[in-house]
């Protein structure tokens, strides 16, 4: 018989720092929590060792994190930092640079990240919302999406 753990959905953002609260995010043991870390600006070397901590909990209770929406300062973080998800945790979406060298629009775009998917595939050009012209990913895809190619 397979056990249902309960899904909690959370949204994180501003800056992670050493004064960063991850408690009001644990909830029951084995519980499953998703979050949308696009509101992510930045995070620093203590706010990384208060995420570590935060994730290590999390599996100590018997639960993982889906991380969803991860900014660039996330991106940055899971290509840096062994474990950046847990053992058991999973990246199921990433906010990826793209700009138009038509009319200079930038933004991030959405990348859902499948397994065994190709990264040249997952970051091809998209149409401009400002000019209708092609959109190039504004990053080196395979240096971008590090932790996902060499998962």
């Amino acid at each position: 018989m397979t056990a249902i753990h309960a899904i909690k959905a959370y949204t994180v953002d501003g800056a992670i720092t050493e004064d960063t609260d991850f408690s009001d995010y644990l909830g029951a043991p084995g519980e499953v929590l998703r979050l949308d870390l696009s509101g992510v600006a930045r995070i620093n070397s203590c706010g990384v060792r208060e995420w570590l901590n935060f994730v290590r909990a999390v599996e100590a209770s018997g639960g993982r994190v889906i991380l969803e929406r991860c900014s660039s300062a996330i991106v940055g973080q899971l290509n840096l930092i062994y474990n950046f998800t847990g053992k058991h945790g999973e990246v199921c979406s990433v906010l990826a640079p793209y700009a138009c060298d038509d009319c200079g629009h930038e933004e991030d775009r959405l990348i859902e990240l499948e397994a065994g998917a190709d990264v040249e595939a997952l970051t091809g050009p998209s149409d401009c919302p400002s000019c209708n012209a092609q959109m190039e990913f504004a990053d080196l895809p395979d240096y971008y999406l590090q932790f996902f190619v060499l998962g």
